[in-house]
């Protein structure tokens, strides 16, 4: 049996004896991602976008995906409305990511932890409780709808990394495999 079939019916506290990695199904669990890839270049994005990312970072109840990297961070979200993935950008560096559903109604994940990170080789870590993710703020959620519907819901993904083009095939795979999702209430 494979370690997606085992882990899929796994109590949520045994996650952490699952020996490869685990990925987060967006759009199917009602859930999202912001993925700050530069987090000075990102503050200002969003405060340019009337978001303080400041206080989602540091609200009590944030819930964060930690990868070890400087200058990186990974917010968690639940949500009722799903919103296309779409970034921020300069100069072909990434900048911020917005993670959710593909502009064909699919999924896209992110790595879970204990997860091993491509580059660094170490585990991904948790910050706040993972089982109390909060809703994605009015106010955020409001601006990725906003920015998808200015883009005709086209998936803005500029860039071409075939690891990250990997990540999305593989979860709609285990979609299409009958994989549940989370459930909301975790």
């Amino acid at each position: 049996e494979s370690v997606i079939g085992m882990g899929q019916n796994m109590h949520p506290d045994q996650l952490n004896c699952i020996q490869a990695n685990i990925g987060l199904l967006h759009a199917y669990s009602g859930t999202c991602c912001i993925d700050i890839d530069d987090l000075r270049k990102s503050l200002d994005y969003m405060s340019d976008n009337g978001i303080n990312l400041t206080g989602l970072l540091c609200a009590d109840d944030a819930v964060q995906i930690v990868s070890g990297r400087d200058n990186r961070a990974k917010l968690i979200y639940r949500t009722t409305e799903t919103f296309n993935t779409f970034n921020h950008s300069e100069n072909n560096h990434m900048i911020i990511e917005f993670r959710c559903a593909t502009s064909n109604g699919l999924t896209v994940q992110d790595v879970l932890p204990p997860s091993i990170h491509p580059d660094t080789g170490k585990p991904y870590k948790w910050k706040g409780n993972w089982k109390k993710i909060p809703l994605i703020p009015a106010d955020l959620l409001a601006f990725c709808q906003q920015i998808t519907t200015d883009q005709d819901k086209e998936l803005p993904l500029k860039d071409n990394n075939p690891h990250r083009r990997n990540m999305y095939s593989v979860g709609d795979d285990m979609y299409s495999m009958g994989i549940p999702a989370l459930p909301h209430d975790l």
